[in-house]
């Protein structure tokens, strides 16, 4: 039975690991993937926002003729 501690494991990884992780072009093109992705994400975020907005604006058109509607003096038109 072979026990091991936790620095001989990470002594082994270490240099594992580093001879593992993308280099030159090819790490470039996963940066800019990442990259782009994260740009699709805040496009669709914009957009999402643009959409509430938008909900929010017509919703509160609607309760401001609502409240008209019910002769409210605060929002009747001025004469």
């Amino acid at each position: 039975m072979m026990t091991r501690t936790f620095e001989e494991m990470c002594a082994e990884r270490d240099p594992l690991y580093a001879e593992m992780k993308p280099i030159g072009a090819f790490s470039e093109a996963l940066s800019s993937d990442q990259y782009a992705e994260l740009l699709h994400h805040a496009d669709a975020e914009i957009a999402h926002n643009r959409e509430l907005a938008y909900r929010d604006a017509v919703l509160l058109i609607l309760a401001v003729r609502t409240l008209r509607n019910q002769g409210e003096p605060h929002y009747t038109e001025a004469k």
